[in-house]
């Protein structure tokens, strides 16, 4: 249980209300991930560095922080259907990030056991550009942002992905299904949108792009052609 002081009461004043489910995943998600995730990798993989706030947990927030646990705790297990490992393709501030690879043969058309994560709304006063906006949705017709946090948030792009997003059960977690059959040791992919990177992409540098000379791996005649 988390309790308020003083202090604490005058920064929880400058959270937006309806933003409180996000903060408290955005909290336990930089927990979890430096527990779980970090060790397999050998680095500290993304943040969303929010301010670690002492409060009462409601019994919906404490669901959240418990279940969030839970699904980095099930990725790392033997069993796990998938690993983290280092990726060096999209470039960061550090030159690499994390990926997330097939332990064993997935079937088409199957959902991905533990490869989820929450996702609530966020308001964007909340939102720091190169700093926690590595996962977020933006809806379509409301266009508010909401947050996406779990082990399927280092879940990378790729223009012809293997899988896909997929609401399963609660509207809060969204999980990873696949579209394609996946081997061992293949990577496992989403598609982010069509401009995510770049108008039409062409800022992309996913296999994809690399093998067919597309997005960032284009030739400076073609590119300049099709502008």
């Amino acid at each position: 249980m988390f309790r308020t002081t003083p202090d604490i009461v005058n920064k929880l004043d400058v959270i937006d209300p309806k933003s409180r489910l996000a903060i408290v995943l955005c909290m336990a998600d930089d927990v979890y991930t430096e527990q779980f995730v970090d060790p397999q990798l050998g680095f500290r993989s993304h943040k969303t560095s929010t301010t670690k706030l002492e409060m009462h947990l409601s019994r919906v927030e404490h669901r959240i922080w418990t279940y969030q646990k839970d699904l980095y705790e099930r990725s790392v297990d033997k069993h796990s259907l998938f690993r983290y490992e280092p990726c060096t393709r999209f470039a960061n501030e550090k030159g690499y990030g994390a990926k997330v690879v097939a332990k064993m043969l997935i079937k088409k058309k199957k959902s991905i056991t533990d490869l989820g994560g929450q996702c609530f709304y966020i308001n964007e006063k909340h939102l720091v550009p190169g700093l926690n906006d590595f996962s977020v949705f933006t809806r379509s017709r409301s266009k508010n942002h909401h947050i996406y946090l779990g082990p399927a948030a280092y879940v990378n792009h790729d223009c012809e992905s293997n899988s896909v997003f997929s609401p399963i059960g609660e509207k809060s977690y969204v999980g990873i299904s696949t579209v394609k059959t996946i081997l061992p040791g293949e990577e496992i992919t989403v598609f982010y949108g069509n401009h995510f990177f770049g108008y039409n992409n062409s800022r992309c540098a996913c296999l994809t792009c690399e093998n067919k000379q597309m997005g960032i791996f284009q030739k400076k005649e073609y590119a300049i052609a099709i502008n």
